[in-house]
């Protein structure tokens, strides 16, 4: 049980298993520890598997299909240098990018920050800027901001091309709680009745939505709290 917030620092400044980059840690040692450039390599290093055709036109090969299965920071590593052993802040061919989804993008900030010494967390939770009138499911990295003693969170895949495709304005480092909700909250506000369920799932796949779904990321979201890092399709079992 943490017991105060020097506590609760402390443990999320520490790797967990997942984040644990092993021996590849050395790899981390270039990145700044700067919220915004941290969010830039990263962005770098991802493509999420949605996104080959739609932004960068390129086929997914099939032989790369079940990379975003790949749980541990240690193993996305790995094939980062597999496919090119040039440094992380380098800007990569989007070809040449890691195959994954927003958790990818999030457990990537997240193992970043702890290897600086910086408190981080992975969050599970509904976006509202990617669909007009959609809470999209999606992860994001959250972190420790020192300067003003609060959590922010951090979507490291808004780059350049969804800033544009989307209309995104706003500070990809310092997202706003109404427009990213965590599982929690957003679980209370569908009980309340101050959001409809049935807008809150995955977009592209329409039977996945539901109050259902958002209890699903409400379980994810609470194991990210306890270091427990999920994919994105543990526990998304239709319960009803």
């Amino acid at each position: 049980m943490i017991n105060n917030q020097d506590e609760e620092l402390r443990y999320y400044a520490k790797q967990s298993p997942t984040t644990e980059p092993g021996d590849l840690g050395y790899l981390f040692e270039k990145v700044s520890d700067r919220p915004e450039e941290i969010s830039e390599t990263v962005y770098g290093l991802v493509t999420h598997r949605d996104e080959t055709e739609k932004f960068y036109n390129f086929a997914l090969p099939k032989e790369r299909e079940d990379e975003p299965n790949t749980r541990f920071v240690r193993k996305i590593l790995d094939k980062l240098i597999e496919i090119d052993s040039s440094p992380l802040t380098k800007n990569r061919d989007p070809k040449k990018r890691f195959i994954g989804t927003c958790r990818d993008f999030a457990i990537l900030a997240c193992s970043i920050f702890r290897s600086k010494g910086a408190p981080a967390r992975l969050r599970c939770g509904f976006a509202d800027y990617f669909v007009p009138g959609w809470y999209d499911d999606h992860w994001v990295c959250e972190y420790w901001d020192n300067n003003c003693g609060q959590w922010k969170l951090l979507d490291a895949e808004i780059g350049p091309v969804e800033r544009d495709y989307f209309k995104i304005e706003f500070d990809q480092t310092n997202i706003s709680r109404e427009k990213f909700l965590v599982g929690g909250r957003a679980w209370q506000a569908c009980r309340a009745g101050k959001i409809n369920p049935d807008t809150m799932g995955v977009a592209n796949i329409p039977h996945v939505k539901g109050l259902w779904f958002v209890r699903a990321d409400v379980i994810r979201d609470l194991a990210a709290l306890n270091k427990i890092e999920l994919l994105p399709w543990d526990f998304t079992e239709h319960f009803d």
